[in-house]
């Protein structure tokens, strides 16, 4: 197999992988909603855990809402928002 060949099939995989990824993305974001936090929502923050440790810290309430994404909640050090779950 000469190198020219070598070359077009990498690049022929990389843009199937490319391809399959946005598709996935796709159908994956047809049925994702954004969770969307109201100021005294009780939220859980996921905690650094080992095997046995609690997996969430919390209950938090919501106390001010900085953007559409992130808010603060009324402890003393502020997780990024991708760790919160509602508490049901």
């Amino acid at each position: 197999m000469d190198k020219s060949n070598e070359l077009t099939l990498t690049q022929a995989a990389r843009e199937n992988i490319t391809n399959s990824q946005a598709q996935y993305k796709s159908r994956y974001d047809t049925h994702r909603q954004d969770p969307s936090y109201k100021i005294g929502d009780l939220v859980l923050i996921k905690a650094v855990h080992h095997k046995f440790d609690v997996r969430y810290e919390g209950p938090f309430r919501i106390t001010q809402q900085n953007a559409q994404k992130h808010s603060s909640q009324n402890m003393l050090r502020k997780p990024h928002y991708i760790g919160k779950s509602p508490l049901m």
